[in-house]
């Protein structure tokens, strides 16, 4: 990805888009600052070829962004009109993380049918969709599953997940949840200091 995105997007404009769109997210999950401005170029590169298959991931990298950051309005706004697009056109997995996304952003649209964790989720079921995600590998996924939980336990794992992965702003906004909730023993998380470390210990 990060080879494509350092290509020039008039020789490889869609590969350059599909990894503008991955580097964006990732630094997004990160707490990269440079993560929106990433997805921003993605969105007019995406716009400009105007195929779904790159205009959809963009719109939902930059929903999950605005959810990250607790701007709901904005993922409504984002995420609604790439839902209706990707409905027309039958897009059944892009439709899935799209219900996935406005469902969390509190408006509820039809997923659909099917086993897709996108789809399970969006339906409501976050306990089903967090064991689907663990079971395919996606510890992010996962996370953000079980952090719909209204178990602490449940949130308590999440956060695990998302400090050993180092996916700060969610992991915020879980620690927000556990507060809101009364949570007494909160994991503090890895500091700068571990984070920077390859071994994920302090320099001592």
């Amino acid at each position: 990805a990060v080879t494509a995105a350092g290509r020039t997007s008039e020789s490889l404009p869609q590969p350059h888009c599909v990894a503008l769109t991955v580097l964006g997210l990732v630094g997004v999950r990160r707490g990269d600052p440079a993560g929106e401005s990433t997805l921003e170029e993605a969105r007019r590169l995406a716009e400009h070829l105007g195929e779904l298959q790159r205009t959809g991931p963009v719109a939902a990298a930059r929903a999950e962004a605005a959810l990250l950051r607790g701007d709901l309005r904005a993922v409504r706004a984002i995420a609604r009109p790439a839902y209706d697009e990707v409905v027309r056109l039958q897009d059944g997995n892009l439709q899935a993380e799209l219900a996935s996304l406005l469902r969390r952003a509190g408006e509820v649209v039809d997923a659909p049918e099917g086993d897709h964790p996108f789809a399970v989720q969006a339906r409501g079921d976050w306990k089903s969709a967090a064991e689907q995600w663990r079971a395919i590998g996606c510890p992010y996924h996962e996370a953000w599953a079980l952090a719909e939980s209204p178990h602490e336990s449940d949130l308590l794992a999440a956060l695990a997940i998302l400090d050993r992965i180092e996916a700060l702003p969610l992991a915020r906004r879980v620690r927000a949840q556990l507060r809101e909730r009364g949570a007494r023993s909160i994991p503090r998380g890895p500091s700068i200091l571990t984070r920077g470390n390859p071994a994920g210990l302090t320099t001592r």
